[in-house]
């Protein structure tokens, strides 16, 4: 089970940052890490406080993250392309 989050995480890093480097973010290494690190507390956070809360301070984070901070626009998600998909795990 441990190995199956590790590799989920891995792509979910790996994403972010192929994603912030084909927008031109000037830091994507760094800030995929800071990405991962907001989302796994997101998961968290919706279990255990508001929602609303929650959902408000992640956009001011990734605002901050990636788009003033970037002068990237994040006002409204990308679909991910199919070959970007998290990879399944059976078992």
């Amino acid at each position: 089970m441990r190995q199956a989050i590790a590799e989920h995480r891995r792509w979910n890093r790996d994403l972010y940052r192929d994603l912030l480097a084909e927008a031109g973010h000037p830091d994507p290494e760094r800030t995929a890490d800071l990405l991962l690190v907001l989302r796994d507390g997101l998961v968290v956070g919706f279990d255990l406080d508001d929602p609303a809360a929650v959902r408000a301070t992640a956009q001011e984070a990734l605002a901050r993250l990636v788009g003033r901070d970037a002068g990237l626009d994040v006002s409204a998600p990308a679909a991910v392309p199919p070959t970007r998909r998290a990879p399944e795990h059976t078992g």
